[in-house]
């Protein structure tokens, strides 16, 4: 493993990984506090995408290779796929946006990495999936054109 990120010690990142990696199957069979089965659903989803979100961002602190990264932003993105049906769902929305990047500045800063993520991993397939998901919300033609990104090839 080569470090991306001198301060991160390998038995953080083990430990860290491991939490990630088995957030879902801890979550078998419990549910979590909610009004609703859809917000229930919509929890539970948004909390399996920021654990997806989480390990990938890690993994590639710690260095682990490219080619382990890219399954864990293939889940990541169907993690986002998946927590924007839940939305969807929850608050009677078909096209509401998993992130809200005009609001909320953390928002716009984790959109800005996946996207990051997806060019410098060369995954463009994800890249149109996920930026679908957030101009389909609305923000298409707005102040944050993701639709309009000039993607190298290559």
């Amino acid at each position: 493993m080569n470090k991306r990120q001198c301060f991160i010690v390998d038995s953080y990142y083990q430990k860290s990984i491991h939490l990630y990696d088995t957030t879902e199957s801890r979550w078998a069979g419990r549910t979590m506090k909610a009004d609703s089965p859809d917000q229930e659903r919509a929890l539970r989803t948004g909390y399996f995408k920021e654990t997806a979100f989480s390990a990938l961002l890690i993994s590639y602190t710690a260095g682990e290779s490219i080619d382990s990264l890219i399954p864990r932003l293939e889940k990541l993105i169907s993690s986002y796929e998946i927590y924007q049906q839940a939305l969807a769902a929850e608050e009677s929305e078909t096209d509401i946006s998993p992130l809200t990047i005009d609001d909320s500045p953390g928002h716009y800063e984790e959109c800005v990495q996946v996207i990051s993520l997806c060019i410098l991993l060369h995954r463009t397939d994800l890249l149109i999936r996920f930026v679908a998901l957030i101009d389909r919300a609305g923000y298409a033609n707005e102040e944050y054109p993701l639709h309009e990104l000039h993607i190298p090839s290559g």
